[in-house]
């Protein structure tokens, strides 16, 4: 495969993913006057799903909600505070509200961890910073219940 048909088939795949894209210029090098950023999105219905003793920071709202697939409840939200201060703020608030975190992974611009809830709820996040704004976040929310719970 050419060397210029990688780059587009890789710029591709990002697209596809849902990862931003970046302009390839002749050279096949990052265009410098395209951002590598997402702008923020535009604020969704919340679901009925989402649990009320859920802390999250003043200003979330809901950006897309993803079709789920029997009881796994799924959605894309934006965090009107930094990465990092997303993170700082789970770990302070979701604990005493009785949300146990489980062990979680850290990268630069990316933070994940499970969580349950002695009800029986139990999901995941994924938290990224992808925003042009970096004093947001986006929030991949993902929710189920254990069925013997119920």
């Amino acid at each position: 495969m050419h060397r210029r048909t990688r780059v587009l088939v890789a710029v591709a795949a990002l697209a596809a993913s849902g990862t931003v894209g970046i302009l390839i210029d002749q050279g096949g090098t990052p265009s410098q006057d395209t951002p590598i950023c997402a702008r923020l999105p535009r604020a969704v219905p919340a679901p009925d799903w989402l649990p009320d003793d859920l802390p999250l920071p003043p200003g979330t709202y809901v950006n897309e909600i993803i079709r789920p697939s029997d009881s796994i409840h799924r959605a894309m939200l934006t965090v009107a505070v930094s990465l990092d201060d997303f993170v700082r703020f789970v770990l302070l608030e979701w604990p005493p509200k009785g949300w146990q975190l489980g062990a979680g992974d850290r990268e630069a611009a990316e933070a994940e961890a499970p969580f349950t809830q002695g009800d029986g709820r139990f999901g995941q996040f994924r938290a990224r910073s992808v925003y042009c704004d970096n004093a947001h976040a986006e929030v991949l929310l993902i929710l189920s219940r254990n069925p013997a719970s119920r």
